[in-house]
């Protein structure tokens, strides 16, 4: 495996990441809830063939890419809750919820995460160890 494998697989799912990515702040949810968003990462997670567990510390997500061999663990965890203010712009992934936006990245970061977890998915024979991508729905979530 080399770069360009990876490269070629971020290819084919990029405009799928680039609508998720504009899919989570239409309908963003504060901190302690992200039943929304949750069940968006989830089945996008469990369609890569990922192993995925719900309801974690609240709303989180978990998703083990599990690697071909015994290895070392490596996490990857992104926060998927929004801000409590008003949205900052007026355009097509604008968020639709007053009081609440995603204006501090954590829906890039969730996108973000779900790309590597995908990538990782495709290429898990030719890696050791096992992956964790936890996502919680807030920052304070364990």
């Amino acid at each position: 495996m080399d770069g360009k494998a990876i490269g070629e697989i971020a290819g084919e799912i990029e405009d799928e990441l680039i609508a998720l990515r504009r899919a989570i702040p239409r309908q963003p949810e504060l901190a302690g809830d992200g039943r929304h968003t949750a069940a968006l990462v989830a089945e996008r997670l469990r369609a890569a063939g990922l192993v995925v567990s719900t309801g974690v510390g609240g709303h989180g997500v978990v998703a083990v890419p599990e690697g071909a061999g015994a290895g070392p663990v490596v996490a990857y965890r992104a926060d998927m809750d929004a801000v409590d203010d008003d949205e900052a712009f007026d355009g097509a992934f604008a968020s639709r919820v007053p009081g609440a936006a995603h204006l501090c990245g954590h829906d890039l970061h969730t996108a973000i995460g779900v790309g590597i977890a995908e990538v990782l998915a495709r290429l898990r024979e030719y890696v050791n160890g096992a992956d964790r991508f936890p996502l919680p729905a807030c920052r304070r979530d364990p």
